[in-house]
């Protein structure tokens, strides 16, 4: 596995051609998607599996039995498919003004970590990383983890508000709930423009699956010159605006790799 994982592999598949091979692997409760054949009848799935079966025999994701009976997948992709029912995920989005913006869903298990991210077109994209300790190193390059924001302004704390909810609010809105939850109107100004006018902003969000429900802890970071901001999605509905703390990062990604570490079952160094 290491030595394969040194290798380029990337397969680009379309959100069907996914699904379809995680019903032949027998995955279910996927983090960041859903099924896109919802309300087909069965004859219509039975016509779009043929395409996608010849589509991938072609590709050579799919290698007919000598038997006659069935396929065999490719390897690297099996375990790419496998991974990605995982109950452990990561999504980590950044974006630098004048660079570009990346997104993309991390599925852990102890032996692999698989990168799914989104082509132009609106498919699917696989990569196997590295293994889970690798990753998480490589993950703290998200976000600044040795800068820190000194400010009087305390945490502020908005309920029933989720980040989505939040940055549908009109500006008037925002600075209102920030005064609201104990921002001065000059702190609760200056956590806008640093989210509006910052250079540097990224989110990293946790995932854990329990049975079939995903419990998810948000962070998300701006960063304006010198000045860095903080919001942080705990519980879902409750938000957490805040100067930036490095070490509330740190302690998160401890947190997840513990998690991890349990999974593989060697405990906490």
């Amino acid at each position: 596995m290491e030595n394969e994982l040194t290798e380029e592999w990337s397969f680009q598949l379309s959100p069907e051609e996914f699904f379809f091979l995680t019903q032949l692997v027998g995955v279910r409760h996927i983090a960041n998607f859903n099924d896109p054949y919802r309300g087909y009848l069965a004859k219509e799935l039975e016509a779009e599996y043929k395409l996608i079966e010849k589509t991938f025999v072609e590709k050579g994701y799919l290698v007919p039995k000598q038997e006659g009976a069935g396929y065999d997948m490719n390897e690297m992709l099996g375990y790419c498919i496998a991974a990605c029912g995982t109950a452990d995920v990561m999504h980590v989005s950044k974006k630098i003004e004048g660079t570009g913006k990346y997104t993309g869903h991390y599925y852990f298990t102890p032996r692999i970590v698989v990168e799914q991210t989104a082509d132009e077109l609106g498919g699917i994209v696989l990569v196997p990383v590295a293994d889970a300790q690798l990753t998480l190193e490589a993950m703290k390059g998200f976000f600044p983890l040795t800068l820190r924001y000194k400010s009087a302004a305390q945490k502020a704390v908005i309920k029933d508000c989720t980040w989505d909810q939040w940055n549908r609010l009109t500006e008037v809105d925002q600075r209102n709930r920030l005064v609201q939850a104990g921002h001065t109107e000059e702190q609760a100004e200056l956590a806008l423009d640093i989210f509006s006018n910052g250079e540097r902003s990224g989110s990293m969000m946790f995932m854990k699956r329990h049975g079939l429900m995903w419990h998810q802890e948000d962070y998300h970071y701006a960063q304006w010159e010198d000045k860095l901001y903080l919001a942080v999605e705990l519980t879902e509905g409750t938000l957490q605006f805040q100067p930036y703390k490095p070490e509330i990062l740190k302690k998160a990604l401890l947190r997840f790799a513990d998690q991890i570490e349990k999974l593989d079952g060697k405990g906490v160094k």
